[in-house]
C-alpha cells in the first residue's frame, strides 16, 4: 500500500486492532462527543475498545456494551462529556443572575456558535451544578470519568463568545490564571475518588502560556487545536516556533502523571493529499513528544461519526529510545522499531539516516528527503 492509503484507510473492526496502550506510539484516543447523528451499536463500542484506551463520549452513548468493553480492555476509560461553563437555555431557569458571567456592560455573555451562556466560574451555585451534574451523569451512565468541556482559556479571547468575563471581585476581564482552575479544582474535590478530564489545554503556545495549571486540577486534559485549529485553512501551518511548542508541550506534560490527549482536525477544505499530509504531520509530530500518557487523535470531516481507527497508528515502530533532537532544520526521534522524522520548514530538507530504514511502502532508504510541513515513519 502507497503511504496515502495507509494514511487514510480507516481500519474500525476489532480484527485489525492493536492492543491499546502498548507504547506511547500506539497510545490514541477518541472524542466521540463531537460525533454528530450516530448511534453506537455493541460491534462499535467493542471495536472503539480495542482501538483507543480513553473515549470522550456523550452519556448512554456507551453504557450498555461497557461490562464488554472494559473485558476487551481492561485499560479503557469511557469519559462522560459535560460542559464546565456554559449552560444550555433549558438551564438558565435554575440559576441567579450571580451565576452568569456577565461583560462590561452588565451583559450575560453567549457562546458564538451554540445557543449556551457563560457563566461565572467563581460561583458556589454553578460549581455546585456541575459537581451534582457529574455525579449523577457517573451513576447513570456507568462511565470511569467526567470530562468537563470549556474549562481552558478560549472564553478570554475576543470574538469567542460575545463579551469578555469581567471577574465580580476584580471588576476587570478575568486573567487566565483567575478563569482557569478554581472552578476544576472543586469539581474534582467533589467527585473524588471518581477522576475529572478538561477540554482544552489549546495548543503548545497557550499551554506554556496560561493552561499548564489546569493540570494541577484534572486528571486529564485535551488539546483540540493541536497544530492547528480545525477550521483553518488546509494550508495554514504553524511557525516553527509555534510548531515546536506543541512538541515541548508533550514533552512537559510527560513529567506529570496526567493523561495528555492531542486532537488536530482537519474540517476544512481541501483535497485528500492535503488531508493526509496533515494526518502524518501531525501524528509524526506527536511521536516526537509522545510520552507514557500521551494520546493522539485526528479528525478529518466535522459531523458522523468520530471514532475512525487507521492503520497509521499501528505502523510498528515500537517505544521510544530517546528524546527528540534536532537534526539540522528536521526534527527526529529514534524508536526501537525505527525513527520519527518532521519537516516544520517552509522549504525541504534531505537527511543522512546512517543506517537503512523502511518507508510505508517498504522501500529501503538511506536518507530520505522531506518536503515542506511534513512527517515521515520510518521502520527497521
Amino acid at each position: 500500500a502507497s503511504p496515502a492509503k495507509r494514511i487514510a484507510g480507516p481500519a474500525t473492526t476489532a480484527s485489525t486492532a492493536t492492543t491499546a496502550g502498548t507504547s506511547p506510539s500506539a497510545k490514541v484516543w477518541t472524542a466521540e462527543y463531537m460525533s454528530r447523528n450516530t448511534t453506537v451499536t455493541r460491534a462499535q463500542a467493542l471495536a472503539d475498545a480495542s482501538h483507543f484506551d480513553r473515549i470522550f463520549a456523550h452519556k448512554g452513548d456507551y453504557t450498555p456494551f461497557l461490562a464488554d468493553m472494559h473485558a476487551v480492555n481492561p485499560r479503557l476509560k469511557v469519559i462522560a462529556y459535560f460542559n464546565g461553563t456554559f449552560a444550555r437555555s433549558s438551564e438558565l431557569a435554575a440559576f441567579a443572575e450571580s451565576s452568569f458571567a456577565h461583560d462590561a456592560q452588565g451583559r450575560r455573555i453567549r457562546s458564538g456558535g451554540w445557543d449556551l451562556y457563560l457563566m461565572n466560574p467563581a460561583d458556589a451555585a454553578w460549581r455546585n451544578s456541575r459537581v451534582k451534574l457529574c455525579l449523577a451523569m457517573l451513576a447513570e451512565s456507568g462511565y470511569d470519568a467526567c470530562g468537563a468541556d470549556n474549562v481552558g482559556t478560549a472564553v478570554l479571547l475576543p470574538g469567542y463568545v460575545s463579551g469578555l468575563p469581567i471577574n465580580p471581585a476584580t471588576n476587570k476581564v478575568y486573567t487566565s490564571d483567575e478563569w482557569v482552575t478554581a472552578l476544576c479544582i472543586q469539581i474534582r474535590s467533589g467527585i473524588s475518588p471518581r477522576a475529572l478530564y478538561g477540554n482544552s489545554l489549546g495548543n503548545g503556545s497557550v499551554y506554556f502560556a496560561s493552561t499548564r495549571r489546569l493540570l494541577n486540577a484534572l486528571d486529564g486534559a485535551s488539546v483540540e487545536t493541536f497544530l492547528r485549529g480545525g477550521r483553518e485553512s488546509i494550508t495554514s501551518y504553524p511557525t516553527v516556533q509555534g510548531w515546536k511548542a506543541n512538541v515541548d508541550m508533550l514533552v512537559d506534560a510527560a513529567t506529570t502523571s496526567k493523561d495528555i490527549m492531542t486532537a488536530t482536525k482537519v474540517w476544512t477544505t481541501g483535497t485528500q493529499a492535503q488531508k493526509d499530509q496533515w494526518h502524518l504531520f501531525a501524528y509524526s509530530t506527536y511521536l516526537l513528544g509522545a510520552g507514557p500518557n500521551s494520546r493522539f487523535w485526528f479528525s478529518y470531516v466535522e459531523g458522523g461519526a468520530q471514532n475512525a481507527y487507521y492503520s497509521l497508528w499501528s505502523t510498528a515502530i515500537g517505544a521510544p529510545s530517546a528524546g527528540y533532537v534536532a537534526m539540522g532544520s528536521v526534527f527526529g526521534r529514534d524508536f526501537t522499531g525505527g525513527k520519527v522524522l518532521v519537516n516544520p520548514d517552509k522549504v525541504g530538507h534531505t537527511v543522512s539516516l546512517g543506517g537503512t530504514y523502511h518507508t510505508l511502502d517498504g522501500v529501503a532508504v538511506t536518507s530520505v528527503t522531506l518536503a515542506p510541513h511534513t512527517g515521515l515513519l520510518l521502520t527497521f
